[in-house]
């Protein structure tokens, strides 16, 4: 890669789905977490290692410093009586691999979100989709994920009776306003509620404090927030909607907006969501339709309006990740289509809101989960 990228470099790591207990399914393919190096100018995607030796590693976190990269297990769901883990691994700085610190299980089945708070104390917090609860875990100095220190089983169930018969987590992610205000979101598909709790510093207990019930049959399944702190966006991974709240106004919900094409009626799942980097517009995966939605955040009000559906250029598209284009006024969006394999990048106009493929595709076995690291020139791989 030319000196002429210099400072636009990245490395991408991608969870995947490794096992599905089907021979004919490409999950069987995969081996595990796949680094890759790519720059915000192209896009384009070169593989650099694979770390393998573990199973179902469909969700990662890693820390602020880039020092170490958490993995859950989505395991557990299984009648074989395993359950959920989280490895933890050093990140290797001259070539990106991966080193693994220690294994640590999640105390539940089937662990599809992990997110760490780098900030001292320093934890992680996991969603057990499979048994339907938070876990939260001290990390120490040396990247070692420690025994468990708190925990939260979520109860109820809602209208759909194939995917709401028990709770289901699917989201655990911090929300940091101050030392003292450190909170967890979970978002739990099964019950149709968005669980807010509250981390004490001296405890570090998960402290429930809050539960808002969505409209039936929603699934609430991710979640991101503006640079401000204040607008709160939901996806609702069953009826394909977006709900908007406010947080300064005790959580009101000032919006439910669909991800889908008016008129749309086939079967579709919401998936993942992210606002972009300039801050001006919010994301949307839709498997089924296989669309990434795009809306226009309102600056006045937190409110979003439709801009337009791209096709994934895949099927089952998963989660996405985007970074700042080395061009101008342009974002780079990377998108997982998870049932055809392969990872297609987009450029987004941070003017428009057009979303548009660039060309590049990347082969990578069941991708489910994208975190891309500014490379900053730690790494010798280029």
């Amino acid at each position: 890669m030319g000196s002429h990228y210099k400072g636009h470099e990245y490395v991408v790591y991608v969870g995947t789905y490794t096992d599905k207990n089907d021979p004919d399914d490409p999950a069987t393919k995969s081996e595990g977490i796949y680094a890759f190096k790519t720059d915000s100018l192209t896009g384009a995607f070169t593989p650099v290692s694979v770390t393998s030796n573990i199973k179902n590693p469909t969700f990662i976190t890693i820390d602020d410093n880039q020092d170490y990269l958490y993995s859950v297990t989505e395991t557990g769901m299984e009648p074989d009586n395993s359950e959920g883990n989280i490895y933890a691994y050093k990140i290797d700085k001259q070539t990106a691999r991966l080193d693994l610190v220690n294994v640590q299980p999640t105390n539940g089945l089937g662990p599809c979100y992990i997110s760490i708070n780098s900030k001292e104390p320093k934890c992680v917090v996991v969603a057990n989709y499979g048994s339907g609860s938070v876990a939260l875990f001290p990390v120490s100095d040396n990247g070692s994920v420690g025994n468990m220190i708190g925990f939260n089983s979520h109860a109820g169930s809602s209208v759909n009776q194939e995917r709401q018969e028990a709770p289901h987590a699917h989201f655990a992610d911090y929300f940091i306003l101050g030392k003292d205000e450190t909170y967890v979101f979970s978002a739990d598909l099964g019950t149709d509620k968005l669980y807010i709790y509250k981390i004490k510093s001296n405890s570090l207990q998960l402290s429930l404090t809050r539960e808002i019930k969505l409209h039936d049959g929603a699934g609430p399944r991710h979640l991101t927030y503006d640079d401000s702190k204040k607008y709160i966006y939901l996806l609702n991974e069953l009826d394909s909607t977006v709900t908007v709240f406010d947080w300064d106004n005790n959580m009101e919900i000032i919006q439910t907006v669909t991800s889908l094409p008016n008129g749309y009626s086939e079967e579709s799942f919401a998936a993942d969501i992210h606002i972009s980097p300039s801050g001006k517009f919010l994301l949307a995966t839709n498997r089924g339709h296989d669309s990434i939605a795009v809306f226009a955040i309102d600056q006045s009000n937190g409110q979003i309006n439709i801009v337009g559906h791209t096709p994934t250029q895949g099927e089952h598209p998963r989660n996405f990740a985007m970074i700042q284009g080395a061009k101008n006024d342009t974002s780079l969006v990377f998108a997982a289509n998870q049932d055809s394999n392969n990872i297609v990048t987009f450029e987004l106009n941070e003017t428009s809101g057009e979303l548009t493929p660039n060309g590049q595709i990347v082969s990578v076995p069941a991708p489910v989960c994208i975190k891309p690291l500014h490379a900053s020139g730690l790494y010798n791989i280029y």
